[in-house]
């Protein structure tokens, strides 16, 4: 009788054993791609935010041109100014590949980005997104028409970097894995250090 109940409860428990490890294992593996997937929402957030500058640039060279032309202020120093302007802005800039980007951080960003409350982080990674998209429609169709979210201001990278290091922060905070962000006050306080340490008089 003994060796019968044994024969039942050690395979039992060697089932029940390994179905627990097969629980935790997907849990980890599922957490694995999770992390994984917010880097690359990392990665594509940091080149987008490097890129926004040239962006910005280059939208509001098109609208302040357009503004001048609605105002009847155009002349030929202007005209061959925003020529030069936007040839030289655009040798720097691939939109499609940004376009590409843009595309890949919002499709990340819905599908690995928590809801949290009072958090808005997803809501905040679209507004960025949208502000790259609604630049980039003002220089593909050189200005034609000004989406309504940048109608009346376009942030330079002087009022959208606060917004970049907040999502960047719950970024990392969404990864669960202990760190934090580079403090930037401190990084500018080491950086002008070590520069004087470093660099060579001329």
């Amino acid at each position: 009788m003994e060796n019968i109940t044994l024969k039942i409860i050690i395979p039992s428990i060697a089932v029940s054993i390994s179905l627990v490890s097969l629980y935790i294992s997907m849990k980890i593996s599922k957490r694995n791609i999770r992390i994984s997937k917010l880097e690359e929402i990392l990665e594509i957030f940091f080149f987008l935010q490097v890129t926004y500058s040239s962006v910005y640039e280059i939208a509001s060279i098109i609208i302040h041109f357009k503004n001048e032309v609605s105002k009847g202020n155009v002349y030929t120093n202007l005209l061959d100014k925003f020529i030069v302007d936007k040839k030289e802005h655009l040798e720097k800039y691939n939109d499609r590949y940004v376009s590409e980007k843009v595309a890949r951080l919002y499709v990340l960003t819905n599908a690995y980005i928590t809801d949290k409350k009072n958090n808005y982080l997803k809501m905040r990674i679209r507004l960025f997104i949208d502000l790259i998209i609604a630049m980039n429609e003002v220089i593909e169709d050189e200005g034609e028409s000004i989406p309504i979210i940048i109608k009346n201001s376009l942030p330079d990278n002087t009022k959208i970097s606060p917004l970049c290091y907040e999502i960047e922060n719950d970024i990392i905070k969404e990864m669960g894995l202990g760190h934090k962000n580079l403090n930037r006050k401190n990084y500018e306080t080491y950086k002008k250090k070590m520069l004087q340490t470093i660099m060579l008089p001329h």
